[in-house]
């Protein structure tokens, strides 16, 4: 396993660590100085101070300016379990499930287009059921939600990578060679139960949502990864409401698949 990267206040390896952080993770360079990046500390390190330095032999620089605009840190090792096409991870970055068939960087590409969700295998409530009229308009706003969270989880460690919805059901008209296509299917939209979320607590009766995703190289039509991603939502006054929670475990799917796909494959 990759060991931490640490990141200190000056350039110099003699002065305060302000943080360490994983492998995998991108930083946005501000500037050089000498042997050392001055970058952007992640949304999710607190502090005051925004900026921090890593020595430039301790991360990858992930484009061709001079210096690079984004650096990342080592990867972890090789690990998951084989499978027919490539080796499937558990738990990466955040996701649940990630089988990779071809290694790739995100940093090569300009772009993603999200294909809609393929919804044709999501099990309604019953009719009669008070949870199957808000499972519907849910279901007819889930490529809103999806999209909405994939963007706010894509922005927060890559600016100017564009994400875009696409309702063409082929590749070909899309062309360009810097473009990722991620075609998705809705495999599960839950309602959960309102009344054990009121009176159970600690997750009982939470809504959820499972999604899975192809991640494809437009130029070559090739599938380069699988993703499959389940959120809970269960929170709330009175138990959170049946849109509610639907609506917010799609918009964290969304998210997580912004920041992993983020991360280098």
């Amino acid at each position: 396993m990759a060991s931490d990267t640490p990141l200190y206040l000056r350039p110099n390896s003699a002065s305060t660590v302000v943080a360490s952080v994983g492998a995998g993770t991108i930083l946005p360079v501000m500037g050089r100085s000498g042997d050392w990046y001055e970058i952007e500390l992640p949304g999710d390190v607190q502090g005051l101070k925004r900026q921090a330095f890593v020595q430039a032999e301790a991360v990858e620089p992930l484009s061709e300016t001079k210096p690079p605009s984004v650096v990342t840190t080592p990867r972890e090792e090789p690990g998951g379990v084989a499978s027919a096409r490539g080796r499937i991870y558990s738990d990466w970055h955040g996701m649940d499930e990630v089988e990779i068939f071809q290694p790739f960087r995100v940093a090569d590409f300009t772009g993603l287009v999200v294909m809609l969700l393929d919804k044709s295998g999501v099990a309604l409530p019953p009719q009669d059921e008070n949870t199957y009229a808000p499972t519907v308009k849910i279901l007819e706003r889930s490529d809103e939600f999806f999209l909405e969270g994939l963007r706010r989880g894509v922005a927060e460690f890559r600016r100017g990578f564009t994400v875009e919805s696409d309702s063409r059901p082929s590749l070909a008209p899309l062309g360009g060679s810097k473009i990722l296509v991620l075609r998705t299917k809705l495999l599960m939209l839950d309602p959960g139960s309102k009344a054990a979320r009121y009176w159970g607590g600690f997750g009982a009766g939470a809504g959820k949502a499972k999604i899975s995703a192809e991640l494809i190289d437009v130029a070559t039509d090739t599938v380069l990864a699988r993703l499959t991603h389940e959120k809970r939502s269960g929170f709330g006054m009175f138990g959170g409401g049946y849109e509610k929670v639907m609506s917010k475990s799609i918009r964290e799917v969304g998210e997580d698949f912004g920041k992993g796909l983020m991360k280098p494959f």
